[in-house]
């Protein structure tokens, strides 16, 4: 099981990095939007639950942002703890 684990941390290790240049691009945050225009995931579902694993992992932090002239909240991801 310890090696199966090893292999999904590094086959995740890519998307990992991508989000982490897109964050330096980006300082001010960035939205599962923004992570899916850039194709580092091939789905808006997959772009959330990376952004989720990554602020668990403590690799981001998360905000929410509601427009001021109204419509969706959004959460907002900038660099986290480590």
């Amino acid at each position: 099981m310890e090696i199966l684990a090893r292999g999904q941390v590094a086959a995740r290790r890519p998307e990992l990095e991508e989000v982490l240049t897109l964050l330096i691009d980006m300082p001010e945050g960035i939205r599962a939007s923004d992570v899916y225009r850039k194709r580092i995931v091939s789905a808006a579902d997959e772009a959330h639950a990376l952004l989720e694993r990554m602020e668990a992992e403590g690799e981001l932090l998360s905000r929410t942002e509601k427009p001021s002239g109204g419509g969706h909240i959004t959460r907002i991801y900038t660099k986290g703890r480590k």
